[in-house]
């Protein structure tokens, strides 16, 4: 019990100490917390406000069973159709390539390393890609959403059916190629050679697969060019300014209260210090 009544005693000795220095230097707080709070509201009604726009994108997969035999056979072209994601596509948008397109498609004066710097890329779950422009205007974060994603749509879609009829070039180039190894075989097979015999008939095989993969190519050309989709397109209406007066007043008054408060009681260790 005695123990309890001298911590009590002494934390109440220390409170009341407390209370004194805080009376004998309340100027002190009162001068720190009147130029932090000024400072805080200058800062929150003389700083640049800065907007925000997101635009979002599906970035759509091929199932691997659509493409597995001719990774095997052509893995290079195979891959440059079929390595589309979320992940792959971010990097894109972020290229210095197409950031010097947009750049120079852009009306007003803004350069490459600015764009970086406004630009953000969020690669989501669920094939989901969110493009996020952040400038001090308006319009001007409306614009560069907007003529960055054009950009990047009519690139992309122009590389897409590109490495689609790249493919489809090399399938029909290996079937001829495959047809003519065919009759030259056919010629040297007259004389029942088994060995030849079976040779071509490794041919033919491989030529239906081609042929199996490139209708397949042919009948669905919209699933393997058509893989990126705007779910949400730019629109004015969405930019808005993500700064918040109310809150940033509330922060500037209770930082000026916990700053003024250090600033009585450091000023008082100081001063005993030289005493």
């Amino acid at each position: 019990m005695k123990n309890k009544e001298r911590k009590n005693d002494v934390s109440e000795v220390e409170l009341k100490d407390l209370l004194k220095v805080f009376v004998r230097r309340k100027w002190w707080f009162i001068g720190a917390f009147i130029i932090i709070f000024i400072t805080g509201i200058l800062f929150t009604f003389l700083r640049t406000p800065q907007f925000n726009m997101t635009s979002t994108l599906i970035i759509s997969s091929i199932e691997p069973e659509c493409y597995e035999s001719l990774m095997k056979s052509f893995p290079e072209k195979t891959g440059e159709l079929t390595g589309v994601s979320n992940v792959s596509e971010s990097k894109k948008l972020l290229s210095e390539d197409l950031l010097e397109e947009v750049a120079a498609n852009i009306n007003y004066n803004i350069d490459v390393d600015e764009l970086k710097d406004t630009v953000f890329v969020y690669a989501k779950r669920g094939e989901i890609l969110e493009l996020t422009t952040v400038y001090n205007d308006a319009e001007k974060t409306y614009k560069i959403n907007k003529v960055l994603l054009e950009t990047y749509l009519n690139k992309r879609e122009y590389e897409i059916n590109q490495a689609y009829q790249n493919l489809l070039d090399e399938i029909e180039l290996e079937m001829s190629t495959i047809t003519t190894e065919i009759e030259d075989l056919s010629e040297q097979s007259n004389n029942e050679n088994n060995l030849i015999n079976k040779e071509i008939e490794l041919k033919y095989e491989t030529y239906y697969s081609l042929e199996e993969n490139r209708d397949v190519l042919i009948e669905n050309k919209n699933y393997f060019t058509e893989r990126i989709s705007v779910s949400e397109a730019p629109d004015i209406s969405n930019v808005y300014a993500y700064f918040n007066y109310k809150r940033d007043i509330i922060f500037s008054f209770f930082l000026a209260i916990a700053l003024g408060l250090i600033t009585v009681f450091a000023a008082n260790y100081f001063q005993s210090l030289k005493k």
